[in-house]
């Protein structure tokens, strides 16, 4: 063999012990990752002798992710626990929410900040780990009745559930053209009797999140305000106790997460899904879905806008102390 060839040979052959070492770190990577991953399910399994509390606060189109995630199993996979170890509530008053949580209760819920932020006004010790999703909320009003534009709201009755994200988003709307919350009749009420008051023509407009105003719009009682949309932030919180506990937080941001790319995938799939889980009409669901954004995730623009609807209800005197918004803000890796 010539000088050349032997270079050659030699060549090829480190080449292949290096492919050799390169393939056998890869795959010894990827099994101590399963493992690790497997430990923790373990891990979250073993230590999870009681059930893990889960709610939600009323019904609402963006906890879709969440809802897809349970739906799927992959809450319990990723928890490692079976589905009976899960127990879920579906809450209908804000302050349940938060009685709730500092029973020891509730572990996780899905709600809007303002559930969150009230609680942590009230002193109990909860975290906003990550976001459902984004969206705006709007002001329906009756289809026969007077009111068209934002103005027309002066001196009519309005309904909405008293310190809720939609609460500040129609105090700022009505701010921008000129009225003040005393011009008008705002009636504090929960969604289900809202829903009620609006049928029977009790009440002329309701500021709500979907899918209640989108009923109302399918089923030609109601119509849509131009310009009168509210951002908000569906979070999910958890209280500090249980994000102590182990792996078991981080196991159900991976569900979420999970639920998210899902519906990003599978629109149409996820309309269908979605209307099943609430028991809705797929119209109603379709309506309100471009509302929504399931990518949304947690950053300095979203911490201001949940800082400012704090001060409205500290200004409001809802609350009794001051919340800073980026101290509770823990988002965390899954």
């Amino acid at each position: 063999m010539s000088h050349k060839q032997e270079r050659g040979t030699s060549k090829a052959v480190v080449i292949g012990i290096i492919c050799f070492v390169c393939a056998a770190a890869y795959v010894f990577f990827m099994f101590y990752v399963g493992q690790h991953k497997e430990q923790e399910k373990t891990a979250t399994a073993a230590r999870t002798n009681t059930p893990i509390h889960m709610g939600s606060f009323s019904t609402a189109i963006d906890y879709a992710p969440f809802l897809v995630a349970q739906s799927k199993g992959w809450v319990q996979s990723e928890l490692g626990v079976p589905t009976n170890q899960i127990e879920f509530t579906t809450f209908q008053t804000l302050p349940s929410i938060n009685e709730a949580f500092a029973a020891g209760k509730l572990d996780v819920v899905v709600t809007s900040e303002i559930a969150a932020i009230i609680g942590r006004a009230a002193g109990i010790d909860i975290r906003i780990t990550g976001l459902d999703a984004t969206l705006t909320e709007g002001i329906v009003v009756r289809s026969a009745g007077p009111v068209q534009v934002l103005k027309d709201l002066k001196g009519k009755r309005v309904a909405v559930l008293s310190g809720s994200a939609m609460h500040f988003g129609l105090v700022k709307l009505l701010s921008g053209v000129g009225i003040k919350t005393s011009e008008l009749s705002l009636i504090n009420m929960v969604p289900p009797d809202a829903a009620a008051a609006f049928a029977s023509g009790q009440i002329d407009g309701w500021a709500v999140w979907p899918p209640w105003p989108e009923q109302q719009v399918v089923a030609k009682a109601g119509r849509f305000l131009p310009d009168a949309e509210a951002k908000v932030q569906s979070v999910v919180v958890m209280r500090q106790g249980f994000i102590d506990q182990g792996t078991a937080a981080r196991a159900i941001m991976r569900a979420i997460a999970r639920g998210k790319a899902w519906l990003a995938q599978n629109p149409s799939d996820g309309i269908s899904l979605i209307a099943q889980e609430l028991k809705l009409p797929e119209d109603v669901v379709r309506l309100a879905w471009p509302k929504h954004n399931w990518g949304a995730e947690l950053s300095p623009d979203i911490t201001h806008d949940m800082q400012e609807k704090a001060s409205f209800l500290l200004s409001e005197k809802m609350i009794q102390h001051a919340v800073s918004v980026a101290d509770m803000v823990e988002p965390l890796s899954q």
